[in-house]
């Protein structure tokens, strides 16, 4: 009952949080994207981000002290920031997946055939 209180609340102020956000990350890509060692998260010219998080990869050339050392270097100034998660899941998926096809004209004998080819290169 909290969480559902706490997120009809937000939905109330839907509006308001969406344009602080894109104003924060407009914010941020006027007084970065020109920073040399930093790369900025990208989007897609069709995506129109609304950012909980901003991405920004630190060059090692740049930074030589690490992202542990400059996280520890910001939060001595007072900015909490958080690095890059370990996925271990996505980085065993991208290492193990492959996508078969499966467009739209794709007929059963198709699937049936590289289904049959698949399972033969089992070892």
């Amino acid at each position: 009952n909290l969480q559902a209180a706490l997120g009809c609340a937000q939905i109330e102020r839907l509006d308001s949080i969406i344009k602080e956000r894109k104003r924060v990350h407009r914010t941020y890509t006027a007084l970065l994207q020109e920073v040399a060692g930093l790369r900025l998260q990208q989007f897609r010219t069709e995506v129109d981000p609304v950012l909980w998080a901003l991405a920004v990869e630190l060059d090692p050339a740049a930074y030589p002290q690490g992202r542990d050392q400059v996280i520890e270097q910001l939060a001595a100034e007072g900015i909490e920031t958080r690095n890059g998660a370990v996925l271990p899941i996505c980085e065993r998926l991208a290492n193990h997946v492959i996508s078969l096809p499966t467009f739209p004209s794709l007929d059963d004998g198709k699937i049936d055939y590289v289904s049959s080819k698949l399972a033969a290169l089992r070892q």
